[in-house]
């Protein structure tokens, strides 16, 4: 399968840096579990996480596998690593992010919001990429961009209405031609700082933690540099509220872009489901954790009290329960 240069630099590294580092016979064909293992202790002293070891071994056993040599890694040899829940944004951060941004500023935060789009998506999304008319904006290889889509597939994308009138206005309001960028930077050229964009307008809202230290030390208590906001996490919050509403997850792997179902089902393990909060209130647990010492519980007289009560071998208010 034909990769993107960045992937092709990615590998390199792997390959020609850190498996030579560690990897001391001559041929390929001769490689086993310990050079395998050696690879690996080699990763940790350079200080990579499991993750990232995870992948770079990934990629060592398929070449060594082109090379006749497959079956070399025993299932407890795998780095171990923690598959986090994907960080979204919360409503409240959300609406401050958009009063405290310029209107230029909150058209992009809606769009990302809105479409899913992966950085280099947005920075080259042109204006004849959205159809007005069906709601929707596509992303496609723009060769005179040097730009092709992750995993070399072009997709369509759905927008909310409110998110098509927006962009309707901004275009224009600008005059804009089918061609021009959606969101260029001040030359009319991709945008490369959108990222930061994020940061500035989450500072101005008064949302950044006061404790973040960047690997170049600068501290978001002193500036735009709070590693809680990132443009990347619009990403995730797209995912996780269309499954959260219902969307199955075929039609939202489509929408992301994903070859690979697993990538999208990562954003089922942030799912708060709609009727959860009933499940859990009207369950025995809240009648026992709303169960008061002194006065009425709000569940007096309910059934799970009722059963509470059963249980208990006689009525609920004869011996209160303390919790």
């Amino acid at each position: 399968m034909q990769r993107k240069p960045r992937t092709h630099l990615t590998y390199r590294y792997t390959l020609d840096t850190l498996l030579r580092a560690s990897y001391k016979k001559k041929y390929v064909e001769d490689a086993t579990r310990d050079d395998v293992l050696d690879f690996m202790t080699r990763c940790y002293e350079l200080g990579l996480g499991a993750r990232t070891v995870y992948d770079k071994v990934v990629t060592v056993l398929q070449l060594f596998k082109k090379h006749g040599r497959s079956g070399l890694m025993e299932k407890g040899d795998w780095p171990n690593y923690v598959d986090t829940i994907r960080p979204i944004y919360e409503p409240e951060e959300l609406q401050a992010m958009f009063k405290a941004a310029t209107e230029d500023e909150a058209t992009l935060l809606k769009f990302l919001l809105g479409s899913g789009f992966r950085d280099q998506e947005i920075r080259y999304v042109e204006w004849k990429d959205i159809d007005f008319r069906n709601h929707d904006v596509r992303v496609k290889a723009k060769p005179h961009w040097r730009f092709t889509p992750k995993n070399w597939e072009e997709r369509v994308v759905p927008l909310p209405t409110g998110l098509i009138e927006r962009l309707r206005k901004r275009k224009e309001a600008r005059g804009a031609t089918p061609n021009q960028l959606v969101f260029p930077n001040g030359r009319g050229k991709a945008d490369s700082e959108m990222d930061m964009v994020v940061k500035r307008v989450a500072e101005r809202a008064k949302l950044n933690c006061k404790q973040c230290v960047t690997e170049h030390g600068n501290k978001c208590a002193e500036g735009p540099y709070c590693m809680n906001f990132f443009l990347h996490k619009f990403r995730h919050t797209f995912a996780t509220n269309h499954l959260r509403d219902g969307v199955d997850i075929r039609t939202v792997q489509a929408w992301l872009g994903h070859r690979d179902i697993k990538s999208t089902m990562v954003y089922l393990k942030g799912i708060r489901s709609k009727d959860a909060a009933q499940k859990v209130n009207s369950g025995e647990l809240a009648a026992l954790v709303a169960w008061k010492t002194k006065g009425k519980s709000n569940y007096e007289g309910s059934p799970q009290m009722r059963l509470f009560s059963i249980l208990r071998g006689k009525t609920a208010t004869e011996r209160p329960l303390k919790v």
